[in-house]
């Protein structure tokens, strides 16, 4: 029930922390949600957790590789999948200098190399510090509550994207403005 606490929170801090990096890129507010209703990109939630596992050093030189190395293949995997199940780009890299199949870019690596420096020595060990330290009731209540709504929400924005790669009228367009300079 931890880690699925702990995707859940990181899902929401790494949409927190793409809606804050747009806004200071572009100057105004577009919400970089996955999600139909959750604020949640789940790729960082996946992307966290596969960081929490293989962080077994406090070496910032390999902390950078392990999040360079590893948020990238996550990255990688979500983006194939997106293009392929849904025929949507959910970013798109291909204009940058050094990419793989403009899902995946030299410069973004870099960046979660040293965004992992942080998240490894500060920002996992307090949330994971945080969440094993709730009671089992509410680790149980929160987990469940979670798991509903996740899951709920998860088969909508399937439906969803799935209308929209079939040129049906969906929420798709409306929700996920963003996209549409994507695509």
């Amino acid at each position: 029930m931890e880690v699925f606490l702990l995707f859940v929170l990181y899902s929401f801090f790494g949409c927190v922390l793409e809606d804050a990096y747009y806004f200071l890129l572009h100057g105004r507010y577009v919400s970089k949600q996955t999600m139909l209703t959750l604020p949640l990109c789940p790729v960082y939630g996946a992307s966290a957790i596969v960081l929490a596992a293989v962080n077994n050093t406090k070496s910032p030189v390999l902390l950078f590789v392990n999040g360079f190395l590893a948020v990238s293949t996550v990255e990688l995997g979500f983006y194939l999948v997106s293009e392929r199940l849904y025929g949507i780009k959910w970013w798109d890299y291909s204009h940058l200098r050094v990419n793989l199949f403009g899902g995946v870019s030299l410069f973004y690596s870099c960046m979660w190399g040293l965004l992992n420096i942080l998240f490894g020595l500060y920002a996992h060990p307090a949330c994971a510090a945080w969440v094993h330290h709730l009671g089992t009731s509410e680790k149980m209540l929160a987990g469940v509550f979670a798991a509903v709504y996740f899951l709920a929400d998860l088969k909508q924005t399937h439906v969803e994207l799935i209308k929209h790669k079939n040129g049906i009228k969906s929420l798709v367009t409306e929700k996920f403005q963003y996209i549409r300079d994507n695509n």
